[in-house]
């Protein structure tokens, strides 16, 4: 009976010793983080605040390195405010930190090229130390960890930056047509109709040929370029923004162009958020407008960081067209669910008094610029 007793005893602690090895198996199984074309693709695909498209080579070798995001100033004028959908950059990218294990993201205010264009060169500095405070805010008020912000001319006078400029700069000059040939990719993406495309490719590049005259574009590109070697010099994301269907604007193209300058580098990889929206449409009437999510020409059309914002007297303009109230409602509920699952903050209401919720309640967390806001931006909110 003893004997008995004491195998069964036996093999009971086995069977919980068994138990345990499994578990911790199991638990370790989860916590091993692969980093391949095909587990990155499956997080793309998973994810909604990413678009389809993945640039680059895939290497083992960029878990644990760093990722960063730009911040532009303006082209065509200065900004006029933060749109609330560069919190979907933001978002997706510290979601891909959390699930491969990046151990550093950068937001980079983008000063230096903002100052190839005609603005005054004060305002430009304004605008950039507004946004370096306030998307350093930000990323405190989200709760983030391993962020930072800096600017371009933080490290424009850095002889490995200077470097990488003067190569890119000497590298489009001597072979425009690799800058030609990712434009080309961007233009003629889903136009359906050649001669409709012919024509509109053949009219964009007659005007980028004109625009080398002043170097625009050749400094703007190798600015953007010499980012990409400065920042990921170990390997690493970049996160940028793109544009659905035909599109004249948005990141993929100098991305292109870098890879196109750099063939069988396999360190840095290109993915793309969906782009911002104007709930307010200024081109058309009947259909949403896709834009740049950090850049703002028209307060009115946009939701914005800004202290008086006043989100249902805006989405009142269009609240007679269910097409465009439909595509707003769903794009602002997949942001506000991504900012729930990453802050653990509940909360509740339709769509726009979570959305003015948010808002509200990192002004009220930020009182310095609560107060400063309205120095720089108006809020564009319509006054009926």
């Amino acid at each position: 009976m003893f004997c008995a007793d004491m195998i069964n005893i036996f093999i009971f602690d086995d069977i919980i010793n068994y138990s345990y090895i499994y578990l911790f198996i199991l638990i370790l199984y989860h916590n091993i983080v692969i980093l391949s074309p095909k587990s990155l693709a499956k997080f793309i695909h998973n994810n909604a605040l990413y678009t389809k498209g993945i640039e680059g080579q895939i290497s083992s070798s960029l878990k644990g390195s760093r990722l960063f995001l730009g911040i532009g100033g303006g082209r065509r004028l200065l900004t006029r405010g933060v749109p609330f959908d560069v919190i979907v950059m933001i978002m997706a990218a510290e979601e891909l930190k959390q699930r491969f294990k990046i151990k550093k993201a950068v937001i980079l205010i983008a000063d230096e090229i903002t100052k190839i264009n005609a603005f005054s060169l004060r305002q430009i500095d304004q605008v950039s130390n507004y946004e370096y405070m306030f998307f350093t805010k930000l990323i405190a008020f989200l709760g983030f960890e391993n962020w930072s912000v800096i600017r371009q001319s933080d490290y424009i006078s850095d002889n490995e930056y200077i470097e990488k400029f003067r190569y890119y700069v000497e590298e489009i000059e001597n072979n425009p047509e690799i800058v030609i040939e990712s434009i080309n990719s961007s233009y003629l993406n889903g136009r359906k109709n050649l001669k409709e495309a012919d024509q509109l490719y053949e009219l964009f590049i007659k005007k980028f040929r004109k625009s080398y005259s002043n170097e625009h574009h050749i400094l703007h590109f190798a600015l953007e370029l010499a980012d990409i070697d400065y920042l990921l010099k170990n390997g690493g994301f970049k996160i940028g923004w793109k544009m659905p269907g035909p599109k004249e604007m948005d990141e993929q193209t100098p991305n292109q162009v870098y890879l196109k300058c750099n063939p069988g580098k396999k360190d840095k990889v290109f993915l793309y958020t969906r782009p911002g929206i104007r709930v307010n449409p200024i081109y058309f009437t009947n259909r949403i407008e896709n834009t740049v999510p950090y850049i703002c020409y028209f307060p009115g059309s946009r939701i914005l960081f800004h202290p008086d914002e006043n989100i249902s007297k805006k989405l009142k303009l269009v609240e007679k067209n269910v097409q465009i109230r439909n595509y707003i409602n769903n794009y602002y509920n997949q942001a506000i669910r991504h900012y729930v699952k990453l802050t653990g903050r509940k909360i509740k209401g339709t769509v726009e008094e979570r959305l003015q919720l948010i808002i509200n309640d990192f002004f009220a967390k930020n009182k310095n610029l609560r107060n400063l806001t309205p120095n720089f931006f108006e809020s564009g909110v319509p006054n009926k």
